[in-house]
Parts: structure tokens; C-alpha cells; sequence
């Protein structure tokens, strides 16, 4: 299906800061987790958020639920601003967002058949009597592949693909317009992954709805979304269609980032020689630096000029429609002189697709 340059959800400025130091410190120093992030979700979109552990990808996902308090700008999502709502959630945002994490297993009751993982938010959420409820449930059941024998099932009586099915089939049952699924394949074996991805994309393909899909694994990425967000040390590094950020990777560290990946393509040896090119640790401090002016990736970048010790590069968007925050892009989004080569592109790779950055 094609995708909507309308915006779904609108994240702009984002921040979230929290306290750092042991429990027994009178004194804490704050920590930006997220550092001014703006990105938006259209409709129908897949937004592919990756990074590196700690790089705040997981924690923009739970200020979007709400899990997370934000410090600073705004969470738009159709209009209503989320970061304004207060201690209270209406059950209508509840609804049209909801999360698929990473290990289904703690998110379902233990001594409860698995049915009741959807009849409970159906309940909480009014829709339809005890009966009504049960057939919606069979219903999302079918939808993620499951049968009705599936539903008297204990969690334990269910492999960790099923249980996977059964947290999407939860969101389903609301029928939502945007799933944030956080490291939702992770903890799958290939195969099962395999399967959990093209259901994810069949069922965006017949309802329409949105993921912001958050993951540190490129391979998955590049096969389900339609852009690419990457983040680094609580930053937006790089914004690009799938296809251009894999075949023409702007930023050092995304480079970095797709020399560390398992190639997934038979010239991607060759290419990861060239991107290994790009990262040379200088020993003179830390890897990442976090709440410093300049670029945190400075200590790992073999481009690295005077200026990005003392200035934070902006989020560019450059002439193609992508976006990169790197001093080695000038402020009209051209290349500045001595930057890097743009390596030759590698084909299509079974992406999604481009769509443009609007």
C-alpha cells in the first residue's frame, strides 16, 4: 500500500532527562536520554528506529506510551498533544496506541488462559458484553494465525512465537492506529522472526495502521520499514528512506553501524571494508560523549574536524530529502570539501521502499 505524507504522530524537540548517581548520593547530575528529537509517522508507515544500547531509542517508544515522563517538547499525535494531557491518559489515546515489547511472556498472566490478554482491554475499554468479547477475541486470534483451541491456552503451554502472536492480537483487538513495537522479534529464533515480520506487514497492508518499529537489528529494518531513524548517545543522527540510508549512508556512524552488520547482501563484505573506513577510535576520551557541545560521536569518527569538538551539528535535510546531523554537510546540505565519498549503491535489497522526508 502506498504510504501518506499526512503525519500521524508529530515527536518534535523531545527530551527527556534523567537523574544519574547511586541511591546514597545527596548530589545528581541530570542526563539528557533523549537530546531534541524530531521525527514524524504517517499513516500507514513504518518508521525504523535503531541504534545502539543506550542510544534512547527504547525510551523515545515508552514516552510515546507514556511510560516515561518527558522534560522538554512535544508528542502530536492527530492533532491532540500528549506531552499535555497530565497524570491522566484518555482511554481514546490508549486505544489508537498500543505496544508490542520484546518478551510477551511478562506481559501475560501465568494462571490465566491467554484469551484473557485480549478480553481485559476490550472490557476495560467498554466494547461489547462477556460473549461479544470472546468472539473478538477469536477473531484477532485468526487474524495473527492462531486457532480458538489457541485461546484456552496457559502462556506456558505456548511457544515464544505464539506468545508473540498473542500480544499482537491484543493490540489488534482495539483496533489501533499506531503500535510501537520495541524490540518486538528480538528474543525469536530466525525463523520465527521471519514469520512475526511478514505478519506485521500483511497486517499493515489490510488495516492501514502505523509501527515506529524499534530495533538494533539492521537486517529486520531494512526488510520492514520505509524509513530509517538513527540514533546515537540520545540524538537523531540520520533520517532517510530505507533504500537510500542502506545504499548511500550519510552520517560516520551509520556507517559504522553497517559495518558491524552481518552483510545481507553478496557485495556486502566489499562494502563493509569501506564503512569500517569511517570509524577510528582516538583514545583521547570517551567513545561516546554525552552533554558536551560538539558531535558525540567525535572520539569514533575518522572525519572528524576542529569544529565538531566545539559545535553540536543541527539536523540537516539535505537536497534528496534525507536528514543528517554531521558537520561534514554544510548548511545547504551540501558536502563540505574533504568530506566523504559517496560509496557506489548496492541495488535493492528487499526494502520497503522510499517514500521521501517530509
Amino acid at each position: 500500500m502506498s504510504v501518506s505524507q499526512e503525519r500521524l504522530l508529530s515527536v518534535r524537540d523531545l527530551t527527556v532527562t534523567y537523574e544519574s548517581g547511586r541511591a546514597m548520593q545527596w548530589r545528581r547530575s541530570p542526563v539528557k536520554a533523549i537530546d531534541g528529537v524530531s521525527f514524524d509517522v504517517r499513516p500507514g508507515e513504518t518508521l525504523g528506529l535503531v541504534g545502539e544500547s543506550g542510544s534512547g531509542k527504547s525510551t523515545i517508544g515508552r514516552s510515546i506510551l507514556r511510560l516515561a515522563d518527558v522534560s522538554g517538547g512535544t508528542i502530536d499525535f492527530d492533532g491532540l498533544d500528549v506531552t499535555a494531557l497530565g497524570r491522566r491518559t484518555p482511554l481514546s489515546y490508549r486505544r489508537a496506541v498500543q505496544a508490542v515489547f520484546q518478551d510477551p511472556a511478562s506481559s501475560l498472566n501465568p494462571r490465566h488462559v491467554v484469551s484473557t490478554a485480549v478480553t481485559t482491554p476490550l472490557r476495560r475499554h467498554g466494547v461489547g458484553d462477556a460473549a461479544a468479547r470472546e468472539e473478538a477475541a477469536a477473531a484477532a486470534f485468526e487474524r495473527v494465525g492462531l486457532s480458538r483451541a489457541h485461546l484456552s491456552r496457559l502462556p506456558s503451554e505456548l511457544s515464544g512465537g505464539q506468545r508473540q502472536r498473542v500480544a499482537i492480537a491484543r493490540a489488534l483487538a482495539l483496533e489501533p492506529r499506531l503500535i510501537v513495537c520495541d524490540e518486538a522479534v528480538s528474543a525469536l529464533d530466525v525463523s520465527t522472526q521471519s514469520q512475526i515480520i511478514n505478519l506485521l506487514a500483511d497486517l499493515q497492508e489490510s488495516t492501514g495502521m502505523s509501527y515506529l518499529f524499534v530495533t538494533h537489528d539492521l537486517r529486520i529494518v531494512r526488510h520492514i520499514s520505509h524509513r530509517v531513524a538513527v540514533m546515537h548517545a540520545g540524538r537523531l543522527v540520520e533520517l532517510a528512506p530505507v533504500e537510500q540510508l542502506f545504499d548511500s549512508p550519510r552520517h560516520p556512524y551509520t556507517r559504522s553501524l553497517l559495518a558491524a552488520s552481518p552483510a545481507t547482501h553478496p557485495t556486502g563484505r566489499e562494502r563493509r571494508r569501506s564503512h569500517r573506513a569511517n570509524y577510528r577510535p582516538n583514545h583521547h576520551g570517551p567513545e561516546i560523549v554525552r552533554g558536551e557541545e560538539g558531535c558525540p560521536f567525535r572520539n569514533r569518527c575518522a572525519s572528524v574536524m576542529e569544529v565538531c569538538r566545539t559545535k553540536t551539528p543541527p539536523l540537516r535535510e539535505l537536497a534528496d530529502g534525507g536528514r543528517v546531523a554531521c558537520h561534514l554537510y554544510g548548511e545547504e546540505g551540501r558536502t563540505v570539501e574533504g568530506g566523504p565519498h559517496r560509496g557506489k549503491g548496492r541495488g535493492k535489497g528487499g526494502g520497503r521502499g522510499s517514500t521521501g522526508e517530509g
